[in-house]
């Protein structure tokens, strides 16, 4: 349903709603419109360990920062290729 959506919406404005350079980028744009998922969405994705990590504090995921995100996800020969999402702060937790 949500891709659906999303796929009408964009086809209407003739623009991309999220328009992320990769994955991080594209989950970090959705988070800072529609808020963070539910943990049992999360908990339920394929994606779940290359994006998020559980945060035993708060009881809930949360995206991992994009340092995490690189060391986990992109080899180190191509940690300088990766372009630093616009709307990141270092500070992140979301």
């Amino acid at each position: 349903m949500w891709s659906l959506g999303c796929t009408a919406i964009e086809l209407f404005i003739k623009l991309p709603i999220f328009p992320g350079k990769y994955d991080y980028d594209q989950m970090l744009k959705i988070i800072e419109f529609c808020g963070l998922p539910p943990n049992h969405m999360i908990h339920n994705s394929i994606n779940r360990d290359r994006l998020f990590m559980w945060n035993p504090h708060q009881q809930r995921y949360v995206l991992k920062s994009f340092p995490d995100f690189l060391m986990t996800n992109v080899p180190a020969q191509h940690h300088d290729s990766v372009e630093v999402p616009t709307n990141y702060h270092f500070e992140h937790n979301l």
